[in-house]
């Protein structure tokens, strides 16, 4: 199922699947892939303990999606792009599995390795790992949608992870 290059020929020659998470109810499974430009989509058989190809979500051309978070009334996924230093919000579908894109918006720094939400759900925080930024959206709780707040970046050494201590 990831066969197709995108438009990046110096990056995206090969499939480059970079992170694999399951929806809130566990019955698909999301694959980032910086290569294709898409997000694919795999239905879970619980009970044979199985993936099944089931449909794309395309990202942004040349982005590069590289990793995603569930919004934490899982209405909502969040998808870092690497190649193109933003972050796309999707509308999630949980009987179907499918993802509508919201917006995509610009991260502020370079390389958005990873996207966190807050504890309290209102707050995605995106790292930005070339650029050592932390990039702070507020999160729309009825729409999705991602507002940056003046002076929201934080500059720190080396971000790649972002952990909430519970």
């Amino acid at each position: 199922m990831h066969e197709v290059p995108s438009k990046v020929n110096s990056r995206q020659m090969d499939p480059h699947p970079h992170w694999t998470g399951f929806s809130p109810d566990g019955k698909f499974a999301l694959v980032p892939d910086l290569g294709t430009d898409n997000i694919h989509i795999y239905k879970v058989d619980l009970d044979g303990s199985s993936l099944t190809p089931h449909s794309l979500a395309p990202s942004v051309p040349g982005g590069g999606p590289r990793h995603m978070r569930f919004s934490t009334n899982g209405k909502f996924v969040y998808s870092a792009n690497w190649g193109h230093d933003s972050i796309t919000a999707f509308k999630t579908e949980s009987t179907t599995g499918k993802l509508t894109e919201i917006e995509t918006e610009p991260i502020h720094g370079s390389w958005p390795r990873n996207a966190r939400i807050d504890p309290t759900g209102k707050w995605l925080f995106v790292s930005g790992e070339a650029s050592n930024t932390v990039s702070i959206f507020s999160i729309n709780q009825e729409t999705g949608e991602l507002t940056f707040p003046t002076k929201n970046l934080v500059n720190l050494p080396s971000v790649y992870c972002i952990l909430f201590k519970e």
